[in-house]
């Protein structure tokens, strides 16, 4: 008879350590991991070596893994000037959304991938020019 591995938690997936060498020098999970595919994806800020400012990035890790792995820096905080202070991920139809909003600007960016997370658009606003979403935390429903 086979055994039948338990599926972890969101909580013990959350406590897996992030293999952020060669490429960040600080990271941290901000948001909620979404599935994709035969992965779980996790948005994240990061620094990456060379840079000063926290930039949203995409870790995953897979069912049996045991760590978190950098998939992609979907920008690069020091080509806006600012960092960014949250970030969340949504799937729908093999689609994934980020949603980010800058610090301490509150500014919400949008970028899009057709590829699981690992390309990225460039971000564009998404802010209405007449509200404020500056106290709002980005949150998106599928």
């Amino acid at each position: 008879m086979l055994a039948v591995a338990a599926v972890p938690s969101k909580e013990e997936l959350l406590k897996r350590p992030v293999i952020k060498r060669p490429y960040l020098k600080a990271v941290r999970i901000t948001g909620e991991p979404v599935e994709h595919g035969d992965r779980i994806l996790a948005p994240a800020l990061g620094v990456p070596y060379g840079c000063k400012f926290w930039s949203p990035v995409v870790l995953y890790t897979t069912w049996d893994d045991h760590a978190w792995h950098l998939l992609s820096i979907v920008a690069l905080a020091e080509d806006y000037g600012h960092p960014f202070g949250e970030f969340s991920l949504s799937t729908s139809d093999g689609l994934v959304l980020a949603l980010m909003r800058t610090y301490p600007l509150g500014t919400f960016c949008a970028s899009l991938s057709q590829d699981g997370g690992e390309t990225w658009t460039h971000p564009v606003e998404v802010n209405p020019p007449a509200l404020n979403f500056s106290r709002t935390a980005p949150a998106m429903a599928v």
